[in-house]
């Protein structure tokens, strides 16, 4: 079988993607990451990207394309680890939802939630987007369990 140059190269970045997530995953699972179930009030569950900081401690640094698209990267600032521990509980299932369409991406290959969020500290996610469903310029929904934040745009 021969493939275009093209062909080729999408095959490779592929590859590339799902060797890094593999690696990224195992290197966390080793690290044997867990964390306490917390109750969040109702009010702080879903709303927009921007008042994350205000609602759980948690600011999106950004979010954007990588491994030439095939994945997409979700950054998050932890402000206040207290008020981000909700999203770091265990069954805390992280989504990327792009908003026109509904496309879905599934959770990161990579383990989640890490063992304790630290303040200051930058946490990032990848996730699967083989199929090309986002790009740069949309706006997406993440969604950890029952928490949700509208309006991000994928760089």
């Amino acid at each position: 079988m021969v493939l275009s140059a093209g062909a080729g190269r999408r095959a490779v970045a592929a590859n590339v993607a799902a060797l890094a997530t593999a690696a990224l995953s195992l290197a966390l699972s080793s690290a044997g990451c867990s964390a306490a179930v917390a109750s969040v009030p109702r009010e702080r569950l879903a709303g927009d990207a921007a008042s994350l900081p205000d609602r759980l401690g948690v600011a999106v640094a950004g979010a954007g394309l990588a491994s030439a698209g095939y994945l997409v990267e979700l950054r998050l600032e932890v402000l206040d680890p207290s008020r981000a521990a909700p999203l770091f509980a265990k069954g805390a299932e992280p989504r990327l939802v792009k908003e026109a369409g509904g496309s879905a991406l599934g959770a990161p290959a990579q383990a989640w939630p890490p063992e304790k969020p630290e303040k200051g500290k930058t946490y990032r996610l990848f996730f699967d987007n083989t199929r090309r469903q986002v790009s740069a310029g949309d706006l997406v929904t993440a969604s950890f369990g029952a928490i949700e934040a509208r309006g991000i745009r994928v760089e």
